[in-house]
């Protein structure tokens, strides 16, 4: 890391937006590592909190109207304030989960990160979320349900090597981080102003 607390500019090659994505979801480590290293990458860690987010909201609407058919399908306008706040959500609570991670692994840790570093390779961990994008291929609610559960593990699991990766810390640690981090998250989703980022 330089003096700021980011880390070095690579000097390899950029690696491609999709190509991140396929390494993030299969839980590439090196990738994380990759992704802390380089700073240009903020451009595609923003892309792709909207894109996976798109992706989920997409899934969770048509399965919704499959469902319960409901009249959200006749107004594009209503779809497109639907998707547009969701990923707007999700920008804002990228931000903060990262803010509480950075305050847990680098103040409490001693995590050796900046916080950009860290918000890149949280961006990525959420790539498995994206997968809900399939939740209407399944009608049964126990089906939902365990796609539901399992990109939500799957995301926990990416966060814990993206922690691991860019504060340079054990499993262990980053696992606690990511623990307490969605603890603190939790009680600050019930606040006041929860309506603003939950």
């Amino acid at each position: 890391m330089n003096e700021t607390g980011e880390g070095e500019p690579s000097t390899r090659a950029s690696i491609p937006f999709l190509t991140k994505l396929i390494r993030a979801i299969k839980l590439d480590s090196s990738l994380y590592e990759a992704i802390e290293s380089d700073p240009t990458a903020i451009r595609h860690a923003v892309v792709a909190v909207i894109l996976i987010n798109i992706c989920s909201a997409i899934g969770a609407i048509i399965y919704d109207i499959r469902s319960k058919e409901t009249a959200i399908a006749a107004d594009p306008l209503l779809l497109g304030a639907i998707v547009g706040e969701a990923v707007l959500m999700a920008l804002v609570k990228w931000f903060i989960l990262t803010g509480i991670i950075y305050l847990i692994g680098v103040r409490l840790f001693k995590g050796t990160a900046g916080f950009q570093e860290i918000l890149r390779t949280i961006a990525f961990a959420y790539t498995p979320v994206a997968l809900q994008i399939l939740l209407p291929l399944f009608l049964m609610y126990e089906w939902v349900f365990l796609v539901l559960l399992g990109t939500n593990v799957w995301m926990i699991a990416a966060l814990i090597i993206a922690v691991r990766q860019s504060l340079d810390l054990t499993t262990g640690k980053a696992l606690g981080i990511v623990f307490f981090a969605g603890i603190v998250y939790s009680i600050i989703s019930v606040l006041p102003f929860a309506p603003l980022v939950y």
